[in-house]
């Protein structure tokens, strides 16, 4: 009996919620008229980014001579830690679409807020790729 009243203070100081569900979709554009690779990522931050909570991302997608694309992602999260009531979730799209050869590029959203007790948050993020993002090293 003592383990069960334990336990709803647990569940009562730290709060259970509901599984919020998070979906993006939208199009990236690179009218560079030539094969091209992206992939697209959503995630929740956190204070430490080493901490970030991955919600969907898509393997790496390679386009032939397309110049727009569409994307979808899709996944949950079930709070977001200790006193924080807003889910902070961003995207990015890591892509080889430049104009210099062998150049990699990330580009991110600016953060969307959600609370953590909505059931489902939606989101649509169209992006013109050409030389956008800061430049990495791969498509991690």
């Amino acid at each position: 009996m003592r383990f069960i009243c334990s336990s709803y203070i647990i569940l009562a100081i730290f709060g259970i919620s509901a599984a919020t569900l998070f979906r993006t979709n939208g199009t990236l554009s690179c009218p560079l008229f030539r094969t091209w690779c992206y992939v697209a990522a959503m995630f929740e931050e956190d204070t430490f980014r080493f901490l970030d909570d991955r919600i969907d991302i898509t393997v790496t997608h390679c386009v032939n001579n397309a110049n727009q694309v569409s994307y979808h992602l899709i996944g949950d999260q079930n709070g977001d830690g200790f006193y924080n009531s807003y889910y902070e979730v961003a995207l990015s799209v890591t892509h080889n679409c430049t104009t210099r050869w062998n150049t990699i590029r990330k580009v991110r959203n600016q953060i969307h807020y959600s609370k953590v007790s909505a059931k489902e948050v939606f989101q649509t993020w169209n992006v013109q790729l050409i030389d956008e993002g800061e430049r990495v090293y791969d498509f991690d």
